[in-house]
């Protein structure tokens, strides 16, 4: 008794390896038996308020995500939460049963946790299972992979890859029967890996590893994401239940028949139960506690021996007073305001666009020989293109130095009600974009940034040639600018260069209206997220960016695009610039270093991720070749295979050998 509560007492005290410290009689028990504490939506925690819909969201609320954007993911974001403990503080904690619901992404082949939002990459998830298997000997746990959203052929491949990669041969096999599956026939059976390592046990769903995810693969269109899939088995059963019945009561009628026959009567024989339906209306203990008014005594009955239903006529009352309509009556208010700041707000968005190409097109003519015109379709008024309400662009090309010339102008939503309340919450500006693709043999190698402390702030964290090659922002006073800018340069000589006494005058003077100024030969656009997997270097360009903002707060359309002017001769006299700047020797040398120093610790970091690749290529082939030759019947290509396959395993498990040739003296 004393060693039983202290065992007690130390199980609980030491979750984490509760199930070690079980006693025998427990050890013997069927795992079906034992009651295995759990978590519900195991990796949800992994969920963020920006993370994006997954495909198990409902219908609506993606069309609402379409309309009001991060607002709704931040709703979604509270009920997609249901653990707010990581998957290693749950199973510290005693938890031995993961909930696990997977989904995929539109081209992209990596598998994510999801419940209304995406969350972790499934492999960092299994990785973390993995090492707390590795420290605690003895423990199992119980992987329930569910609801396949966007799963194909090829998904289901990759995820038995994953899994396979992780636990191999330490998974339960799969049994037709559970009853013998417990913790001592699991560590006689040594589902522990290599016996030089302690390796915990792994238990898999059986019904996934099994079943489901073959199913799930070969029969997709068949089945169904039905929650309620448990109580099936209920209503089959309660279906065979009434057709036996319904047997029975035909025999019951042959039976009936033939007596009747045999005794001579002429009747139809007709079978009565011994209950009536209604006869519970004249039970006194059924409606015990009405008196006054008992339900066998007060209720009229038809000529069938049901209750006779009496149906009130409730007059139809109509409301006249306007107040009980205050709902509706906001609503529609609600859409008229909102129609009618759409028209309004898409007017004034296209009257500042075409405002600003009136007043610079004499310019963009003068130095460009196209404009409007990128070559994609025929258009006989080539022009501003409007790509959205709020998002208008004009190519230009046909200029010395560059390739091509892009302005994009992002106009405020003005056509959109919440996104201009917003405005009294966070004010921004409507901006002019400017992108410049210079020729390759007219820009050198630097990396170069001169934006407002906010607008720096973003693009050091944002883009990926600044957040490398500019991690530090510098002052810069020292070249007499405006103290509310950063400056983020990879070589010291460039601003010293670039900073003349004609551009620091001009940034001086327009210090309200310049955002940001980003050259760079290294550009390729934001950086990547840590859930895209890249196995190479992104293609990278040599640009000249600009963002400028429009001041028309406070102005008229047509005097706020005026006096932007000057700054598109400031973008060609950039151009010109950069063309004619060259490097010294020191600094060129040492652009290059910098270059080849991100090169290789990149393909360091990405090493592993295309081994990984490799390994599934080369896992792939195999199985497509197995199954080829399992499709043919020929007997003696399958016994070849099986034998070349197994000389193959029995070769990568010898120790390499070391041959020597030594030369005859």
């Amino acid at each position: 008794m004393i060693n039983e509560k202290s065992r007690e007492a130390a199980i609980g005290d030491d979750l984490e390896n509760w199930m070690s410290l079980l006693p025998e009689t427990l050890q013997h028990m069927p795992l079906i038996y034992l009651a295995i504490p759990g978590s519900h939506d195991s990796a949800s925690y992994s969920i963020t308020p920006s993370s994006s819909l997954s495909p198990d969201a409902l219908p609506f609320v993606r069309r609402l995500a379409k309309v009001f954007g991060p607002l709704v993911k931040h709703f979604v974001f509270n009920w997609s939460v249901t653990q707010h403990a990581s998957i290693k503080e749950q199973l510290y904690g005693g938890v031995r049963y993961l909930d696990l619901r997977l989904g995929t992404k539109t081209g992209n082949k990596n598998i994510y946790f999801v419940h209304g939002q995406y969350g972790m990459e499934v492999g960092k998830i299994l990785q973390e299972v993995d090492a707390f298997l590795a420290d605690h000997e003895g423990e199992i746990i119980v992987l329930d992979f569910q609801h396949f959203y966007s799963f194909t052929k090829e998904s289901h491949t990759y995820l038995m890859t994953i899994i396979d990669s992780h636990f191999g041969n330490r998974m339960c096999p799969v049994s037709r029967t559970l009853t013998h599956v417990t913790l001592s026939w699991m560590k006689e059976k040594g589902y522990q890996g290599p016996m030089t390592m302690k390796f915990g046990l792994v238990l898999l769903h059986i019904v996934l590893v099994g079943t489901q995810i073959w199913a799930s693969s070969f029969y997709k269109e068949d089945l169904e994401d039905n929650e309620f899939a448990e109580f099936e088995d209920f209503e089959d059963e309660e279906r065979d239940y009434q057709q036996v019945q319904a047997q029975n009561g035909r025999k019951t009628e042959k039976v009936q028949e033939v007596n009747e026959e045999q005794d001579g009567e002429e009747d139809d024989a007709i079978v009565e139960d011994d209950e009536s339906e209604f006869d519970h209306f004249q039970d006194e203990e059924e409606f015990e506690g009405f008196d006054g008014e008992r339900v066998g005594s007060s209720v009229r009955m038809d000529e069938r021996g049901a209750p006779e239903i009496t149906i009130t006529k409730v007059p139809l009352h109509f409301r006249t007073d306007w107040d009980s309509f205050y709902l509706e009556i906001l609503m529609v208010a609600g859409l008229v305001v909102y129609a009618l700041n759409f028209f309004a707000g898409k007017s004034k968005n296209r009257k500042v666009a075409n405002a600003w190409f009136t007043s610079h097109r004499s310019l963009l003519e003068e130095n460009f020989s196209l404009i409007g015109d990128d070559g994609t379709k025929d258009n006989e008024n080539p022009g501003l293109s409007k790509d959205s309400e709020s998002v208008y662009t004009l190519w230009c090309s046909g200029r010395t130095c560059c390739e091509g010339m892009l302005v994009e102008l992002k106009l405020l939503k003005r056509q959109d009600l919440v996104s201009v309340m917003a405005q009294f919450i966070r004010p921004s500006s409507d901006q002019v974009h400017i992108k410049v693709d210079m020729n390759k043999e007219d820009m050198d190698s630097f990396v170069f940034c001169l934006a407002t402390k906010r607008s720096a702030l973003r693009l050091s964290k944002d883009m990926a040639d600044l957040s490398i090659y500019c991690p530090e922002r510098r002052s810069v006073e020292k070249y007499g600018l405006p103290s509310n800018f950063s400056l983020l340069c990879e070589i010291v000589e460039v601003a010293a260069s670039l900073l003349d006494s004609r551009i620091v005058t001009i940034i001086n003077k327009y210090a309200d209206i310049i955002e940001y100024i980003h050259f760079s030969d290294q550009f390729s656009g934001p950086k990547q997220s840590e859930d895209f997997n890249v196995t190479k270097l992104p293609d990278t360009k040599k640009v000249l960016i600009f963002a400028f903002n429009i001041p028309v707060k406070g102005k008229a359309i047509h005097e706020a695009v005026i006096q932007m002017r000057p700054l598109l001769q400031f973008v060609f006299y950039c151009m010109d610039k950069v063309k004619r700047f060259k490097l010294s020797k020191e600094a060129k040398n040492k652009a290059e270093k910098n270059r080849l120093r991100v090169e290789e610790a990149f393909l360091k970091t990405t090493h592993f991720v295309r081994a990984e690749a490799a390994a599934a290529r080369r896992e792939e082939k195999k199985r497509q070749e197995k199954e080829r030759i399992l499709l043919e019947d020929d007997p003696d290509k399958q016994k070849k295979w099986e034998d070349r396959e197994m000389k193959r395993q029995m070769k990568k498990k010898a120790p390499k050998m070391k041959q020597l040739k030594v030369k005859a003296l």
